[in-house]
């Protein structure tokens, strides 16, 4: 009895795909450098968990130069010296041009995933949003569609199945029938023949019975026992070895393996043979963490003589480079670190730059094709349902955006109303100040006095007479006073003015006196 062949299959609890994936994640970079050590090979390995994290290892300096050659060697040289060919016949400004289109499809298809969404308005948001919304439909629309084709193939073949089941057991039941008739009609012959071969069979047991005969086990038994020469072993042998089952000079070596030193094998045959050995393991290792544990993986493998060799997840190589380098992307604008990009920006070889950007906006185009809800019938079951949570993840981060720009918006609309409604109040009272300065200046400060007919008149009623310290000046005042009443009683009731009888320099009893 032996273990049977076990199907890979997706882990379905959730803790154990975690534990599972952790372990052989470290495998699986230990077997890649391990192979990049030993055998001189060039080797780029990319892991991007369950849920997106990114695992990554390259035995070159640079992870771009090994893709960048991955790339060249997928798409042939014969195409690439062609494309330089006709390259060269064509402008720098058709290279500006395609750069520009490459850079602003990448930036669309961001904005698709629901990648940098701050430069965008809100009509835009919205927009994008409808988009991804019939997108999503179409998509799950397919995928329904998808299910139910293989729901009727896979009944169509269990209905074949149990056709081809039930015709076997008709046939299994014809075949025990005839042998049970031939038992039947055989039988009493059957019976003699048994007793024979039990009869042999005894006979042959208790032979064999006869000719091993037991051992006795004794404690020196050792190959080539001798013993004359047992003595001689025992006293060459230490003392704690009493038994002398082990000899004395297997205790004295170091029990287990040591670690061995990695480092490149110089035999030439022997690399290769190691070379095949681990790659054919790594390959295999890289199909059970990407189908155990949901993972994506792509797997890089040059040679020493520069042989290509790959494997990458059901979602494909170019797939898994697009979003490893759109999380690198994003990891330079987190980070701030342009240097890559002034490298590219400063190299010539832009002729050689050129296939490159026509594939990668070739792939872009089929790319947001999909995300838009086009050509979706070559995608299988797994791609739509990837696609289909690529997208709803997306839609959740428009809309999270969405409602961060709205409450955005209304935060600063209510700080204009709180400054111009503070404004209007500084100009209403502005305006109030001005009116009241406008009414005062309007009316008389002072009322001026009226004027006197005659110098020789009475004083005006508002204004008292001047003190006077002259001896005699109140007496004066008071005849002319009184001559003034006598001259004026026969034209009818003269006036007494006020300033005439009162003083409050001269005392009442002195007025007296004088008169």
């Amino acid at each position: 009895m032996g273990r049977g062949r076990v199907e890979l299959k997706r882990i379905e609890n959730k803790i154990n795909r975690q534990v599972t994936f952790a372990k052989r994640r470290n495998g699986l970079l230990k077997k890649a450098y391990e192979l990049s050590v030993l055998c001189d090979a060039e080797v780029a390995l990319i892991i991007f968990s369950n849920r997106g994290k990114l695992y990554e290892f390259c035995s070159s300096s640079n992870m771009l130069k090994t893709l960048e050659r991955y790339q060249r060697c997928s798409y042939g040289a014969v195409e690439v010296n062609n494309a330089a060919k006709e390259i060269e016949q064509s402008s720098y400004k058709e290279y500006l041009k395609l750069k520009g289109k490459y850079e602003s499809l990448q930036r669309y298809q961001r904005h698709l995933l629901g990648d940098d969404l701050g430069p965008l308005d809100m009509n835009e948001l919205q927009n994008l949003e409808l988009q991804l919304e019939s997108s999503l439909k179409l998509v799950r629309t397919t995928r329904t569609q998808v299910m139910l084709d293989q729901l009727t193939d896979l009944q169509a073949k269990e209905k074949l199945w149990l056709d081809a089941n039930k015709a076997l057991e008709r046939k299994l039941e014809e075949i025990y029938t005839e042998n049970h008739l031939r038992q039947s009609w055989g039988g009493g012959g059957g019976g003699g023949g048994g007793g024979e071969q039990s009869s042999t069979y005894s006979q042959q047991h208790s032979q064999s019975q006869g000719f091993f005969q037991p051992l006795e086990c004794s404690s020196g038994l050792q190959i080539g026992y001798n013993p004359v020469s047992t003595s001689q072993m025992t006293a060459v042998t230490n003392a704690p070895n009493m038994n002398g089952i082990v000899p004395g000079w297997m205790l004295d070596r170091r029990m287990g393996r040591g670690r061995v030193q990695l480092k490149r094998i110089e035999n030439k045959i022997s690399r290769r043979v190691t070379f095949s050995k681990r790659r054919s393991g790594l390959l295999k290792k890289a199909h059970e963490i990407s189908v155990l544990c949901d993972a994506e993986v792509a797997l890089i493998v040059f040679s020493t003589k520069g042989k290509l060799f790959e494997y990458s997840t059901e979602s494909s190589m170019e797939r898994i480079l697009e979003r490893y380098e759109r999380y690198s992307f994003a990891e330079k604008r987190l980070s701030g670190d342009d240097s890559d990009q002034q490298q590219l920006q400063q190299q010539d070889n832009w002729s050689l730059e050129y296939p490159k950007l026509v594939s990668k906006i070739d792939l872009l185009q089929r790319n947001i094709k999909h995300y838009v809800g086009e050509d979706l019938d070559p995608l299988s079951l797994r791609e739509l349902q990837s696609l289909e949570q690529q997208l709803d993840t997306a839609l959740k981060r428009i809309r999270m955006r969405k409602n961060q720009v709205m409450h955005e918006s209304i935060s600063s609309l209510q700080k204009k109303e709180k400054a111009l409604q503070e404004q209007h109040t500084m100009l209403v009272k502005k305006l109030k100040d001005s009116e009241k300065k406008d009414a005062e200046q309007a009316q008389p400060q002072v009322e001026q006095p009226r004027l006197v007919q005659s110098s020789r008149g009475p004083l005006l009623p508002d204004q008292d007479p001047p003190p006077s310290l002259t001896i005699g000046g109140p007496f004066r005042a008071s005849r002319a006073g009184q001559e003034e009443v006598r001259g004026g009683g026969g034209g009818g009731g003269g006036h007494i003015p006020r300033g005439a009888t009162t003083n409050s320099l001269v005392l009442p009893w002195m007025v007296r006196r004088i008169n």
